[in-house]
């Protein structure tokens, strides 16, 4: 029998990162603009490099339809890994939103390694994932996936972090189509840094924008079909 699913309680908050994460989208273009105008004077955290996350639903999409009604308690399950870069592993991530704070869980995905994994897609061992994750997992099946260029950034302080997503693209059934000329910045804070967040997403633009596993749905339509290689 599958372990309980953690309920993300307050006692279990350290283990799983809790914070909150804002996102605008702009143009493309204006990616340079943006940060040379920014009075927290971002630097460069790590060198950008490409990410393509693989999400799970349910046949009837009731992640994402959480997500579109704007439950205050709703997660999602995705298989992410970075090509082309010296991180050879793929993982496992679960982010559970609870009111404004986010909790993300990642583990590397044991005995999957990412280029075989990209080429084949076999499919992940249970036994390989956390035990909580099995029943959860056992509901949802792979659907939609994206991938984009990040460009990761920090404050002088590093008490803010900031990612810049380009060239996005949004894959259904082992197809892909490009999400056009947009970027899409996510500013990443702890709760105790709220205000000082504010006062930074201000000079940038009004938050609100879309998730990728939302704009990866709506770009396709709410269809769902078995993802292929």
């Amino acid at each position: 029998m599958a372990a309980a699913i953690p309920d993300h309680g307050l006692a279990e908050l350290p283990a799983y990162q809790p914070r909150q994460e804002w996102r605008l989208a702009f143009p493309a273009a204006g990616r340079g603009a943006l940060l040379r105008r920014h009075p927290e004077l971002f630097i460069e955290q790590f060198p950008s490099r490409l990410v393509f996350s693989l999400y799970f639903d349910t046949p009837s999409l009731s992640d994402y339809r959480q997500v579109v009604e704007g439950l205050p308690r709703r997660r999602k399950f995705r298989l992410r890994c970075y090509p082309g870069s010296t991180d050879h592993s793929v993982y496992l991530e679960s982010k559970a939103r609870r009111g404004e704070l986010q909790l993300k869980f990642s583990a590397a995905v044991t005995g999957l390694e990412r280029d075989a994994w990209l080429r084949t897609g076999r499919e992940v061992d249970p036994a390989a994932l956390p035990s909580w994750t099995w029943a959860p997992l056992a509901r949802r099946r792979p659907f939609f996936a994206t991938r984009f260029r990040r460009h990761y950034f920090v404050s002088s302080d590093g008490a803010l972090r900031l990612t810049l997503d380009e060239e996005l693209e949004f894959g259904r059934a082992g197809a892909w189509r490009p999400a056009g000329r947009q970027l899409v910045l996510e500013l990443k804070f702890s709760p105790a840094r709220r205000s000082r967040a504010a006062e930074a997403v201000a000079a940038l633009g009004r938050p609100g924008a879309s998730g990728k596993y939302r704009q990866a749905v709506e770009h396709w339509g709410a269809w769902p079909l078995p993802w292929t290689w």
